[in-house]
């Protein structure tokens, strides 16, 4: 019921009614409910984590390959939320020789494919 207390803010009655719910016999069913939510937002946490992790370490390896970034080329690396296209750059930088052979899109809008809003850089 962790998911319901931290964002559905009951109070007394209807938590009283929750837990009437979870302990009827079809109430099963509903903790299974609540248990997927709750695994859904901590999967979905994990992934925002990667994401995060990814952007700070490319930030990072480009100030120590190539010095100083630009706001600009930092604000383009931390709007990418595809995790693929920062492995594809974090394995670019290896072999780049300036910050324009990474190739960091420009543009990145809502993807059409993508589940949970996540954005998607254009290329």
């Amino acid at each position: 019921m962790n998911v319901i207390e931290t964002y559905a803010k009951l109070n007394s009655q209807e938590q009283g009614e929750l837990q009437r719910l979870v302990a009827a016999p079809e109430g099963e069913e509903v903790g299974k409910m609540i248990s997927i939510y709750e695994q859904r937002g901590i999967d979905k946490g994990i992934e925002q984590g990667e994401t995060r992790g990814k952007r700070m370490t490319l930030l990072r390896q480009m100030r120590s390959k190539f010095g100083s970034v630009s706001e600009e080329i930092t604000d383009r690396v931390e709007s990418i939320s595809d995790n693929g296209l920062l492995d594809r750059l974090l394995d670019r930088i290896l072999t780049a020789s300036t910050v324009d052979e990474l190739q960091i899109p420009e543009n990145v809008h809502p993807s059409a494919s993508g589940s949970h809003g996540e954005m998607r850089a254009q290329s």
